[in-house]
């Protein structure tokens, strides 16, 4: 059965997260999805198949989850936060976290240890400590980074670009631009919203409508 930690496909202007299958356990599954002209991310259980929102400022977008799947962290489009949200009780937690500028995809390393966030404002991709809940560095880009995807091994991660359809590697132990990739879409427009998702060896053409990779099986 596949396992993903964090599925995220566009709906209708909006974004939805799933809860990692390693939560599943111990938390009921839910989806958490983004309503940015909202200001919410209502968060459906899906044991009861029922909905309830909580409030978060700045527009809403991205969506990801500790590999633990107790807490989600939700960046805002229009302001320069990350929201933390406390999946078991559907509650924010604490002060939002505050980066560089208005905030698009976000990635959370497989240990838990840092989430990385795209940052169209700037151009770059901020690099929070969740131990502290800090930015620790920033990682210098260009064309308004969008989605980011982290591989399964935490080495690298993947950022896909707004304004450019290009793709950016950074090594996360350097925390440093690696590579650049052209990426050929013949009929999606620079408007058209893609996603990025990471396996371990990913083997598939690269589908047309968005990039996107089966994860590992098990």
């Amino acid at each position: 059965m596949a396992q993903k930690l964090t599925a995220m496909l566009a709906l209708a202007g909006a974004l939805i997260g799933l809860t990692p299958a390693a939560s599943r356990a111990q938390i009921t599954s839910r989806a958490f999805v983004t309503s940015a002209a909202g200001g919410f991310v209502a968060v459906i259980d899906d044991a009861t198949q029922t909905s309830v929102p909580v409030a978060v400022s700045g527009g809403p977008w991205g969506v990801a989850f500790s590999p633990d799947g107790r807490r989600a962290y939700v960046t805002s489009q229009n302001a320069a936060i990350v929201t933390i949200i406390d999946v078991a009780t559907n509650t924010t937690v604490g002060a939002p976290i505050a980066i560089a500028g208005d905030a698009a995809g976000i990635a959370v390393t497989p240990d838990g240890r840092f989430a990385y966030v795209s940052v169209r404002g700037p151009n770059q991709v901020d690099v929070i400590d969740l131990t502290t809940n800090a930015v620790i560095t920033s990682i210098p880009l260009a064309n308004s980074p969008s989605e980011i995807a982290i591989l399964p091994n935490g080495q690298r991660a993947y950022v896909l670009t707004q304004a450019f359809q290009k793709a950016f590697v950074i090594d996360l132990a350097t925390n440093t631009l690696l590579t650049t990739i052209p990426l050929v879409f013949t009929h999606l427009g620079s408007s058209r919203r893609q996603t990025v998702s990471t396996s371990t060896s990913p083997s598939s053409p690269v589908p047309a409508s968005c990039w996107s990779t089966s994860p590992p099986t098990r």
